[in-house]
């Protein structure tokens, strides 16, 4: 009988191989059967996910360090608190862009994984950053870094410079918020 580990290793070569061929629905797939073993078959936290796409792209495994920081957006889901999730989810697309970079610098063929799976990746979960009820200024905070990492993940598949004007207004908007609550 195969077990979750093994399944999980084969379904992460399996991701790793079908994005290095440019295969990214069949990539996706393995991907999210992955988050699901995670998800559901392990006691893993959003937090322990992220600290393992860190420490495996320090080993330059950064297709797989892109998967795990997916497999913590993922959990975050499971985070009680608003602000908290807002965190999180910060530290994965925050994950993204240096992994990005890092690709980048190291691998530049794969420029077109960071263009087309990647910064998308980062969208969906800045999306949801939007879409979550939280404390106005922190929420204009973390969403605002998070714009910013995908601005320069942008920039690194790029050579038009690209102004995100909805960081501007995030950065404004948690500055006056945080500036209300202090004279409360």
């Amino acid at each position: 009988m195969v077990s979750d580990n093994q399944t999980a290793i084969h379904l992460l070569e399996t991701y790793k191989n079908n994005l290095m061929d440019g295969n990214f629905e069949e990539a996706n797939a393995a991907k999210s059967e992955l988050k699901s073993i995670i998800s559901t078959r392990t006691n893993a936290q959003a937090q322990d996910c992220i600290m393992f796409g860190i420490l495996i792209r320090e080993r330059k495994q950064f297709l797989e360090s892109i998967a795990f920081f997916d497999a913590a957006a993922e959990l975050c889901e499971k985070v009680d608190y608003p602000d908290e999730f807002l965190s999180k989810m910060e530290r994965c697309v925050a994950g993204l862009k240096d992994t990005n970079e890092l690709m980048a610098e190291q691998k530049p063929e794969w420029k077109a994984v960071i263009r087309t799976h990647s910064i998308p990746l980062m969208r969906d979960m800045l999306l949801i950053m939007r879409n979550k009820d939280a404390t106005v200024a922190w929420k204009s905070l973390q969403v605002g870094y998070a714009v910013h990492y995908i601005h320069c993940s942008e920039a690194l598949v790029s050579r038009t410079y690209y102004h995100e004007p909805e960081l501007d207004h995030c950065i404004t908007n948690a500055r006056m918020q945080l500036v209300m609550s202090d004279d409360g």
